[in-house]
C-alpha cells in the first residue's frame, strides 16, 4: 500500500470513529418500498385534502424525508378522520427513529409468515408467475431484520430470510406451482423438500448515511420512481431488488435524486453474443451492464408537481468503463456512443384540484424522431415511447379513509427493446435495451431472471386499472382492483431488424412473429383480473390477510388457435398470517 492509499484508509477510519463521538437521534431508517406504499397512500390523501400536489414519488425514502413531508400537511384543513390518520403517520415514523447515546445501537425484528394458495385451473396456471399474488409478493416463512446505527447519520440494514426457493416452483427446479389445487410457502410441504430452501438469504442489505435534508445509500434494495398503481414507466419495483448506489437531497419544494444500478452483462445468458453462457458457480462472468439515472422534482404554486428523469444504460463486454457515464449532472444524451450506451428520458406531472381530486401523468421516450431537425427518411430506429396517467379521488367516511384511483397506460411495441445488433459493434447480435436480469442460484445451478427495468408489462401494451382502497390506519384495510390489459406479441425475447433505406417510418417494422423464442405468437392477448385484498391487525404484532382474484385470459401466450377455445380462467385464493416479535 502506497502513502496515498494509506492516507485514504486513515481518513475513512477516522470518519467512522468520529461517528461514535456524538449522541443524537437517528432518522436514517430507509423505509422498504412495499411498506412506504401504504404510508404514502395516507400521505397522498392528506396532501390532496390539504390542496397540495403529491409529495415526492421517488422511493425508497428515509424517515427524515417522510417527516419533512408530514410537516407540510395543512393540519387546519383536515377533518377528524384525517387527523387520526395524520396522528398515526406521525407515530409510525417516530417509531423508526432511535436515540443513540455515544454508542452503536443494534436492533432486530423477526417475522414468521404462513401462507397457503388455492386455485381451480391446474392445467394452464401451473407456474408461480401465473398467479396475481406472485413470487414478488409471497412472504418468506421466516424473515429477520437487523438494524445497526451509529450517531445520527449512519445506518445499516440486512434482512435474513428462509423460505422456498423461487425456482423450486418450476418444472426444472422441483415442482410446478399450481399443478395441484393447494400449495404452501413451507419447505417440506407439498412435495417441496428441504433442498428447496431459498439460498438467496437477503434481498435487502445496505449501508446508508443521511441528515435532515440528504440521504446516501449503497447496497441492495428496491427502487420505484413514479405515482403509478399498475407500475411506472421509468423505474418500477417489479424487480425483487437492485444492486445499486444512490443519493438524494431534498427540501420542502425541490428534490434531486441519482442512482447507479448494476446488472449482469447480457452475454452471460444470451447465446447470440458469442460468449459462453453462465450456468454454474464455476463459469466466469464477463462484462457488465450499468444503469445510471438522475431526477429533479418539485412543486409550483403548491398544487402542481413536476419531475424530469433521464437514464442511461451503459454496457461493456470487456469491462471498459467511460467514467463520464457516472457524471450525475451530465445529460446522457450527449455521450454519443451507441455501441456502449442507450439513454431514456421521462417526465411526470400531477395536479391537485380542490381538496379531493388529483390528476397525474407520466411520459417516457426511448426513441423518437422529432419533426424539427431530424429526418424520417432513411432512419432505422422505430419510435419507442409510452404514456401513463390517471386521477385519484380521496374521501372520508365515518371511521375510515377512502382512496380511489383510475389509471390508463399505453406503451408502443418497441419501448425498452433494441435491434439485433447488426449496426452495433459492441453488442453484435443483441442491441442495448432496458431488459435486465437478476442472477440467482438453486440446486440446478445459475439462472437469470429477466424483467423490464421500467414498466412491468413492457412495450406493446394497453392497460386500464381501477383501484379502490378503504382503510383505518393500522387496524384494517380492504382493497378492490380491476385490471384490464391488451398485450401484443412483443416481449423480452423480441428484437427488431432494420429494413434499409425506408421512406416511411412505418416500414421500419419487425413482423409480430420476429421473436427469439419462436413460439408462434400471432395474436393480441386480452387479460382481465378482478381482485379483492383485505388485512386485519388482530393484535399489535399479529396480522391476518387474504387475496382473492378472478382471472380471465383470451388468446393466452399471444397464440390464437382455431381448433381450441382460446380462453383460460382461474380463481386464485391466498390466505396468510404473520407474527412479528
Amino acid at each position: 500500500m502506497n502513502n496515498r492509499h494509506l492516507k485514504i484508509a486513515l481518513l475513512v477510519l477516522l470518519f467512522f470513529i468520529s461517528l461514535s463521538l456524538f449522541a443524537g437521534v437517528n432518522r436514517q431508517y430507509i423505509v422498504p418500498v412495499d411498506e412506504s406504499d401504504n404510508l404514502m397512500d395516507i400521505m397522498k390523501s392528506l396532501y390532496i385534502e390539504s390542496g397540495l400536489a403529491l409529495p415526492s414519488s421517488t422511493a425508497p425514502y428515509s424517515v427524515a424525508e417522510l417527516q419533512l413531508m408530514t410537516e407540510q400537511v395543512k393540519v387546519e384543513k383536515l377533518n377528524s378522520i384525517s387527523l387520526k390518520q395524520y396522528s398515526y403517520l406521525l407515530e409510525k415514523l417516530q417509531s423508526y427513529t432511535k436515540e443513540i447515546d455515544n454508542d452503536v445501537l443494534m436492533d432486530t425484528n423477526s417475522k414468521i409468515s404462513l401462507e397457503s394458495y388455492a386455485h381451480l385451473n391446474t392445467d394452464y396456471f401451473t407456474e408461480r408467475s401465473d398467479w396475481v399474488y406472485d413470487w414478488q409478493e409471497q412472504q418468506k416463512l421466516f424473515n429477520m431484520d437487523v438494524d445497526l446505527m451509529a450517531n445520527d447519520i449512519a445506518y445499516s440494514f440486512v434482512n435474513i430470510q428462509l423460505g422456498v426457493s423461487e425456482h423450486s416452483y418450476y418444472e426444472d427446479g422441483g415442482i410446478d406451482f399450481g399443478t395441484g389445487h393447494l400449495s404452501f410457502n413451507i419447505p417440506g410441504v407439498d412435495n417441496i423438500s428441504l433442498m428447496d430452501i431459498n439460498t438467496d438469504l437477503s434481498d435487502r442489505a445496505f449501508l446508508a448515511f443521511g441528515g435532515d435534508n440528504w440521504s446516501v445509500q449503497a447496497g441492495r434494495d428496491q427502487i420505484s420512481w413514479g405515482n403509478g398503481i399498475s407500475g411506472n414507466l421509468f423505474l418500477s419495483d417489479n424487480l425483487e431488488y437492485q444492486n445499486m448506489a444512490r443519493y438524494t437531497f431534498f427540501g420542502k419544494k425541490i428534490k434531486y435524486s441519482y442512482i447507479a444500478s448494476f446488472f449482469p452483462f447480457q452475454g452471460n445468458y444470451v447465446s447470440d453474443l458469442e460468449v459462453d453462457s453462465v450456468t454454474s458457480q464455476y463459469d466466469e462472468l464477463v462484462g457488465f451492464s450499468m444503469f445510471t439515472a438522475h431526477k429533479i422534482e418539485g412543486r409550483l404554486f403548491n398544487r402542481l408537481g413536476w419531475s424530469l428523469s433521464e437514464g442511461n444504460m451503459f454496457v461493456s463486454k470487456d469491462g471498459t468503463v467511460d467514467m463520464s457515464a457516472f457524471n450525475p449532472m451530465l445529460s446522457y444524451h450527449s455521450l454519443y456512443y451507441k455501441a456502449n450506451c442507450n439513454s431514456i428520458i421521462s417526465a411526470d406531472l400531477d395536479l391537485t384540484i380542490g381538496s379531493h381530486f388529483n390528476l397525474y401523468a407520466q411520459a417516457v421516450i426511448d426513441d423518437l424522431v422529432f419533426p424539427i431537425g431530424e429526418s424520417k427518411t432513411g432512419s432505422w430506429s422505430p419510435d419507442a415511447w409510452g404514456v401513463l396517467g390517471g386521477f385519484r379521488i380521496t374521501t372520508e367516511k365515518e371511521g375510515y379513509q377512502n382512496l380511489t384511483t383510475f389509471e390508463f397506460a399505453y406503451t408502443t411495441p418497441y419501448l425498452y427493446m433494441r435491434n439485433t445488433g447488426d449496426t452495433n459493434s459492441e453488442q453484435e447480435g443483441y442491441g442495448i435495451n432496458f431488459i435486465v436480469a437478476l442472477r440467482k442460484f438453486d440446486q440446478n445451478g445459475i439462472y437469470f431472471d429477466e424483467q423490464y427495468l421500467g414498466y412491468e408489462y413492457g412495450g406493446d401494451a394497453i392497460v386500464f386499472n381501477i383501484n379502490n382502497k378503504i382503510y383505518d390506519r393500522n387496524k384494517w384495510s380492504f382493497e378492490t382492483n380491476l385490471f384490464l390489459m391488451l398485450h401484443g406479441t412483443f416481449d423480452t425475447d423480441t428484437t427488431w431488424a432494420p429494413v434499409g433505406e425506408a421512406t416511411n417510418r412505418t416500414e421500419d417494422s419487425t413482423p409480430t412473429t420476429y421473436n427469439y423464442s419462436d413460439d408462434g405468437k400471432n395474436a393480441v392477448e386480452y387479460t382481465g383480473i378482478l381482485g379483492f385484498y383485505s388485512s386485519f391487525n388482530i393484535a399489535d404484532k399479529f396480522e391476518v390477510y387474504n387475496q382473492l382474484d378472478f382471472v380471465g385470459i383470451i388468446n393466452p401466450d399471444n397464440v390464437y388457435d382455431s381448433d381450441s377455445s382460446n380462453f383460460e380462467a382461474d380463481v386464485q385464493l391466498t390466505v396468510g398470517m404473520s407474527i412479528s416479535y
